[in-house]
Order: structure tokens, then sequence, then C-alpha cells
């Protein structure tokens, strides 16, 4: 039976999940209130066909981005009381995360043709018109190029802690220890 003191795992697993999830649900809520005032200031700064243009993808895009957004934050919340749980040495904690993590998993599959079509777009919207002459052509690969490699990180960013979560808590030291918790 592990002594008192000496399995200070827990915490530290528990604060990265409240400080993760805490940090994931500001971003979504933020995410879901700036679309507006983010494309009204993005459109001052364009041409009026341009802003019309900006105006017609946002409006075409923002449905999705706010399901996405509020999905995020659901999750995320489920992740900071996963995190508590995990704090207070409750049993229940490695079935929230295990549950958080594949709901972020899933999550992450539903995400990522959503923000590479919208990203698409919005790169598509900035090179119509706007590059001319020799460098458009590098400018537009560039720009499918930044993409792929946003995804990618994306990708990795987001698969990190689920991973590590179904790894630590498959781990037979961990199940013997979590056996003794309330």
């Amino acid at each position: 039976m592990p002594v008192a003191g000496q399995n200070i795992w827990h915490r530290v697993v528990g604060i990265i999940c409240i400080v993760f999830g805490a940090g994931a649900a500001l971003q979504s809520i933020v995410g879901i209130i700036g679309q507006g005032p983010m494309a009204k200031l993005a459109q001052q700064q364009m041409t009026e066909a341009s802003a019309a243009a900006h105006q017609a993808l946002m409006t075409q895009w923002s449905g999705k981005l706010v399901v996405l957004g509020g999905a995020t934050g659901l999750i995320a919340l489920v992740l900071v009381v996963s995190g508590i749980l995990l704090l207070f040495k409750k049993r229940k904690a490695v079935v929230a995360l295990k549950t958080w993590a594949g709901l972020k998993i899933a999550l992450l599959l539903v995400t990522i043709p959503i923000t590479a079509g919208f990203q698409k777009a919005v790169a598509e919207l900035q090179f119509a018109g706007a590059l001319a002459g020799e460098g458009a052509e590098f400018a537009a690969s560039a720009g499918r190029i930044w993409i792929v490699v946003a995804i990618a990180a994306q990708v990795i960013w987001g698969l990190i802690l689920p991973v590590f979560i179904l790894v630590w808590f498959s781990r037979k030291k961990i199940r013997e220890q979590v056996a003794f918790w309330d």
C-alpha cells in the first residue's frame, strides 16, 4: 500500500488538467464572443468588395465555429471537474478523465476538417485578386503549406494530453493506487 506523501502525481496531473481545462474553456468563450468584433475590425481594413466577401464567409462559417467553440468549452469543463476530482483522490476521476480523453479525440476528428475548410476559405479570400505578378503563385503555395503545418500542430497539440491520460491510467501501478481511493 502506498505511503501518504510519497505519491503526489495525482496533484500534479490534477493541476495540469485544471489549468488546461480552464484555459480551453476561456479560449472557447473568447472565441465565441470575439467572432463578431474581430470580423468587424477585419472588415474596417478592407475594401468594400472584400468586406462584403468577408461578411459572406463569416456568415457561412460562424454557425459551425460557434458549435465547435461550445463543444470545446463543455469538454474543457469536463477536464476541469476531472482535475478537481483527481486532486481529492476520487476514483471517479479516472472514469471522468478517460471519458474526457475520448471526447477530446472525437472532437479533434470533427474539428480538423472544419478548421481546415475555414482556413482554406479565408486564405482563398485573402489571395483572391490581392496577389498578382511573379510572387502570387509562391505566396499562395506558402499559404497552403502554412495551413497544413497549422493543422498538423493542432493535431499534435490536441492529442498530447488525452493520449497521456489514457496511457497513464492504464498503468498497473497507477490502477493499484487508485483502487485505494474513495
